[in-house]
């Protein structure tokens, strides 16, 4: 993503208008997202983008296998994965993904469908 700090804020309120919608939507039980995200600027944008969007948030290690973020996917009830796109597969389907790296870079409300959310 190469997010810096100085574009943290603005990335946040990028991504938060693109969870909005589906926290509204019913996509998301409860407002519950999971971060699969590395350590980084990209994890500090994603946490303020779900605070934004009134949500809550479950941080989830990127280096678990597949079936435990699977397993902490459904007991946590969270119905949204926020992620990169490298890290993408690691999650099955059934579940709204945004992509961080593209929502990041969308500009404008319209764009979050196709840049970002799956």
């Amino acid at each position: 993503m190469g997010t810096s700090s100085r574009d943290v804020p603005s990335s946040a309120v990028r991504v938060s208008h693109c969870l909005n919608p589906l926290s509204l939507n019913g996509n998301s039980s409860g407002f519950g997202f999971l971060l699969l995200v590395e350590r980084s600027a990209e994890m500090v944008v994603a946490i303020l983008a779900v605070l934004a969007a009134g949500g809550a948030y479950v941080p989830m290690g990127v280096d678990y296998p597949a079936a435990r973020i699977e397993s902490v996917l459904r007991d946590s009830g969270a119905g949204v994965v926020l992620t990169g796109s490298a890290l993408s597969g690691s999650v099955g389907g059934g579940v709204a993904t945004v992509l961080l790296d593209s929502a990041c870079e969308a500009r404008g409300g319209g764009e979050c469908a196709s840049a970002g959310v799956e």
